[in-house]
């Protein structure tokens, strides 16, 4: 009984590989890595971020009295870590709103950088791999006593 893959699954043995390549998201995944398209994931995570910014801007707005597009101003460069300290909060309850506000949205922001380079990374891996493997074929060696990998790298040239 072969065990079915989603695409956000790892393939961790030769036979599940074999059958990663064999399921309907063949063109979405990589070759150890089974990720489905960007826009799956990062669409979720831009709605968190915009809402949380939207919000951010009403409570700065409300709670410090600044206009609007201070408060956006505020939110923006709070969150992309810039925060060049012309406007901050000054009430206790504003404070303790920055400090937590921080904390979960650079979380969400490196995060949705996080997905975009891994999905990044994943789509070249196949072929960086098919390069290295080509160039390094004729030095690696397979024992056969503990199956064990050695590489001989042949001696420079003078």
């Amino acid at each position: 009984m072969s065990k079915e893959f989603h695409p956000w699954q790892m393939a961790q043995t030769e036979k599940e590989l074999k059958s990663v390549s064999n399921t309907k998201h063949k063109k979405e995944h990589t070759h150890r890595f089974c990720m489905p398209k960007l826009r799956v994931r990062l669409l979720p995570l831009m709605f968190s971020i915009i809402l949380l910014v939207i919000f951010g801007t009403m409570f700065y707005s409300y709670f410090e009295e600044w206009s609007i597009v201070d408060s956006l101003y505020f939110t923006v460069m709070t969150l992309s870590t810039v925060g060049y300290g012309d406007l901050y909060p000054t009430y206790p309850l504003t404070k303790m709103f920055t400090v937590f506000y921080v904390l979960f949205g650079v979380y969400l922001m490196f995060y949705a950088l996080r997905i975009f380079t891994t999905y990044y990374i994943e789509k070249k891996t196949p072929n960086v791999k098919r390069a290295v493997t080509q160039t390094l074929e004729h030095m690696v060696h397979k024992k056969k006593s503990n199956n064990s990998v050695v590489i001989q790298v042949p001696p420079e040239k003078k």
